[in-house]
C-alpha cells in the first residue's frame, strides 16, 4: 500500500467513522478522547492458540487468502489511525485457560461475549510492552449480494451487486489496571469490485480500525 493511497483511504474512512453511530462502543468513563496516553500493542485471538479449550466460544475465522492481508497489515494501519507509539503484535503469550477466560461486555444495543485475560493479568512478551492491547476476536469476512429493484417489471431485472463485511469484537486492555477499558463490536462493508479486491479488504480494515480509535484512550 502505497502512502498516497494510505492517505486517501484514512480520509474516506474517517468519513465514514464520523456519520456512524457508536451504539455498539464503550468506553469507560475518563478514558475518552485521548485523556490517558499510552503505548499499543495489537493481540487477535486465535482457536488455535488454546489447545482445544473453550470449544464453545465463537472465534474469528479467515479464508486462505485473507490471512496475508489480516495478518500483514494491522499494524500498519493503527500506525496510520493513531498517534499513539504501536509495539508491535503480540504472539507468545502464555494462552491457557487458567490466563484467560469468556467474559461478557455491555453495549447500550447488546451483550458483547469476548475471550480475554482474567483480571489483574499484563499482556506483554520479552519484546513488546506497551500500556494498551487491543484484543480482536470473533472477526471474519463475510461476503453476500445486494438485490436492487426487486419489482422486476417490463422484462428488467434485479440487479444483483456483490458486497464484502468485515466485522470484529474487540476489547482495549489496559495493563496499567490489568482490565478492560474499552470495548465494542464495529464493521465496515464495501461493494466488491474484483479488479481491486486487495484495495476492498485493506479499505474494511482501516475503517474498523478508525472506529475502534474514535473510541479509544488514545489520540487519533
Amino acid at each position: 500500500m502505497t502512502k498516497l493511497y494510505f492517505t486517501l483511504v484514512l480520509i474516506l474512512s474517517l468519513f465514514f467513522v464520523s456519520c456512524a453511530g457508536s451504539s455498539k462502543q464503550f468506553i469507560e468513563e475518563g478514558y475518552e478522547n485521548g485523556s490517558k496516553e499510552g503505548s499499543l500493542s495489537l493481540l487477535t485471538i486465535q482457536k488455535d492458540q488454546f489447545n482445544g479449550d473453550f470449544s464453545d466460544h465463537t472465534f474469528g475465522e479467515l479464508r486462505t487468502n485473507e490471512i496475508p492481508i489480516f495478518e500483514s497489515y494491522l499494524t500498519t494501519f493503527l500506525t496510520g489511525l493513531s498517534q499513539t507509539e504501536i509495539k508491535g503484535e503480540l504472539t507468545q503469550v502464555d494462552f491457557t485457560s487458567s490466563n484467560f477466560e469468556p467474559r461478557e461486555f455491555e453495549t447500550n444495543s447488546k451483550t458483547l461475549n469476548v475471550l480475554t485475560p482474567r483480571e489483574g493479568t499484563t499482556l506483554r512478551e520479552e519484546t513488546i510492552e506497551s500500556r494498551y492491547v487491543i484484543i480482536l476476536d470473533n472477526y471474519r469476512f463475510e461476503q453476500y449480494e445486494e438485490i436492487r429493484g426487486n419489482d422486476s417489471y417490463a422484462g428488467h431485472e434485479p440487479e444483483v451487486i456483490p458486497r464484502m463485511m468485515f466485522k470484529t469484537k474487540y476489547v482495549i486492555w489496559d495493563n496499567e489496571v490489568g482490565n478492560a477499558v474499552a470495548w465494542g463490536e464495529v464493521e465496515a462493508d464495501r461493494r466488491i469490485e474484483l479488479n481491486r479486491i486487495q484495495e476492498v479488504y485493506e479499505e474494511l480494515l482501516v475503517e474498523s480500525f478508525g472506529k475502534m480509535v474514535e473510541a479509544s484512550p488514545f489520540s487519533s
